[in-house]
């Protein structure tokens, strides 16, 4: 009977160390998931906060966890949602998704990309420089975007294929010439580099926020 004892004592602690062990690998493994949303935890997480630090003034703590002060920031991001939405369609609020996340947020993930190594914010000014201006000839996920923003907004039916050809400059030049545009441009001002069938890094910028 001892023996009996001993085997299922044995037995019940593998089978509570298995179910221990599955648990912490399937929370591991979700960790950084996508969509991020509050519970989400991890690098990506992280470069979320050192985003939002950068270009929100959030002063987050960079603790790769989303929590209560993680959720309010990007919410208050994301707002007006009405606005966020027509740029992002597959939003949802409180949520960050993969295609917002690999455009904006991704080259926050490493901390020694951070002008002066400083993980509460500050990205390198020089990132993702290179691929700008986008124009005939590019190509990349910015001018997926790119493209993406022209059909939704400017009926341009456009393939989003990444490849700036003669269609989507032409596109975007009928985009550049529209009052919509124009009227973005008064508001915000004119983006360094902007020209008539070219895409500068602040004219990416303010496509994206307020095409």
């Amino acid at each position: 009977m001892n023996n009996f004892y001993k085997y299922s004592f044995y037995a019940v602690t593998i089978i509570g160390l298995g179910a221990l062990g599955y648990w912490a690998f399937r929370k591991a493994k979700g960790a950084g998931r996508f969509p991020l949303k509050r519970g989400s935890s991890g690098p990506k997480v992280a470069a979320l906060q050192r985003f939002l630090n950068k270009e929100d003034n959030a002063n987050l703590e960079v603790n790769g966890r989303f929590d209560k002060a993680t959720a309010d920031a990007w919410e208050k991001m994301q707002s007006p949602w009405e606005g966020f939405l027509q740029s992002w369609p597959n939003a949802k609020k409180g949520q960050v998704h993969e295609d917002y996340y690999n455009t904006f947020i991704k080259q926050y993930e490493h901390p020694e990309s951070m002008s002066g190594g400083n993980t509460q914010g500050g990205a390198n000014s020089n990132s993702n420089s290179s691929v700008f201006p986008l124009k005939k000839g590019s190509q990349g996920e910015e001018v997926k975007l790119v493209q993406r923003l022209l059909n939704e907004n400017f009926n341009s039916g456009l393939p989003v294929n990444g490849n700036f050809d003669a269609a989507t400059e032409a596109a975007l030049i009928s985009a550049q010439n529209s009052f919509k545009v124009k009227t973005a441009l008064r508001v915000y001002g004119t983006p360094n580099g902007y020209a008539i069938g070219q895409v500068s890094q602040d004219l990416y910028n303010l496509l994206v926020q307020n095409a």
